[in-house]
């Protein structure tokens, strides 16, 4: 239900009548992005995408909450993608045809790839109020970026 909901806000025009309800959902996003699992992460990275885009001064005081959790996001990726790839060298025992349990949004693999495209797009909307953000997120990005695989990069 929540996925269908997240798709319908995605798909909403971006227009006046949208502008009213711009906090609220930005607030929304970003509490799911924390909380909900990966495949609603990925629609709520897009929804901030959008917004940003064509709400900017509605979107301003969340941008800060969204780089705070990309920062995070990055911290805790290292960690991750050794989870996963270790997870994924382990024999898998065969199972009924129940699907694996989704991951966090804050530990998703498919949240961390949609996050430096928003990045760059929210600082060139909002860069007088990100760069000190951004020199922090910087090199911890680049550390993950460094740290991987040749095989997972390509």
């Amino acid at each position: 239900m929540r996925h269908a909901l997240l798709e319908t806000i995605h798909r909403l025009p971006q227009n006046e009548a949208v502008k009213p309800f711009v906090p609220a959902i930005m607030s929304l996003v970003l509490h799911l992005l924390r909380t909900d699992n990966e495949e609603n992460g990925v629609i709520c990275v897009k929804i901030v995408i959008d917004l940003c885009r064509h709400h900017k001064a509605a979107t301003e005081q969340h941008i800060a909450s969204f780089v705070d959790f990309v920062i995070d996001l990055y911290t805790n990726a290292e960690r991750v993608m050794n989870e996963t790839f270790e997870d994924s060298k382990a024999p898998q025992p065969t199972t009924s045809s129940a699907e694996p349990p989704s991951q966090q949004s804050i530990q998703s693999i498919k949240v961390l790839i949609e996050c430096p495209i928003a990045v760059v797009f929210v600082y060139q909307q909002h860069k007088p109020i990100l760069d000190d953000a951004m020199k922090k997120a910087m090199p911890i990005a680049l550390r993950v970026r460094v740290s991987l695989p040749y095989n997972v990069i390509n």
